[in-house]
């Protein structure tokens, strides 16, 4: 893991075409662009992690009726 201090307006790059831009810090809160290409999948954390279990879910169901 790389941890960094960026301050508004600057930015992380990833690669050639993945930008990360730090827009506002208020407090606690930090908000971010990410600028990134369509291919890849941008979510939120929790979002992430919802939908992980819910595919994990989906899968358990697909091997059990298989089963049946």
């Amino acid at each position: 893991m790389l941890a960094l201090t960026r301050n508004p307006g600057e930015a992380i790059h990833i690669n050639d075409d993945i930008v990360i831009r730090i827009v506002a810090v208020a407090g606690q809160a930090v908000r971010i662009a990410i600028d990134a290409p369509a291919i890849y999948s941008i979510k939120r954390g929790e979002i992430y992690q919802k939908d992980r279990v819910e595919e994990c879910l989906a899968d358990r169901i697909a091997v059990k009726t298989e089963e049946n």
